[in-house]
């Protein structure tokens, strides 16, 4: 961490601000293909009707798990056992302090910028 702290110490503001773009455009990325990952996957449930759910599920888990030989008994002691820790964060172009309704928010640009253009 003291390395990364003496590399961006050292970053004239312009040269800050090119990689604070560069991350900015890597999560919005990130965020769209996990969007996109979101909505295909009940598609994918869809087409498959009754075969297997899909990889992943929480269905698709139990489904495994019972195919695999686990009992119910053992799969709910073994829920019982879960912990689960609710951790808030905040996320890029997503929680300004000021925000302008009148300008386009900054979470929607790349994506509107992604979009083919019609020829």
């Amino acid at each position: 961490m003291a390395r990364a702290r003496e590399i961006i110490s050292s970053l004239s503001v312009e040269d800050a601000y090119r990689v604070t773009k560069a991350f900015a455009i890597y999560f919005e990325l990130t965020n769209l293909a996990e969007t996109n990952h979101r909505k295909r996957r009940p598609r994918a449930a869809r087409i498959l009707g009754n075969k297997t759910p899909v990889d992943g599920s929480f269905r698709g888990t139990l489904v495994r798990m019972r195919s695999a030989g686990v009992s119910a008994d053992t799969m709910l002691a073994s829920l019982r056992k879960v912990k689960v820790n609710a951790r808030l964060h905040r996320t890029p172009n997503r929680n300004h302090t000021s925000y302008d309704p009148s300008e386009t928010p900054p979470h929607r640009r790349l994506s509107r910028a992604a979009r083919p253009v019609a020829v």
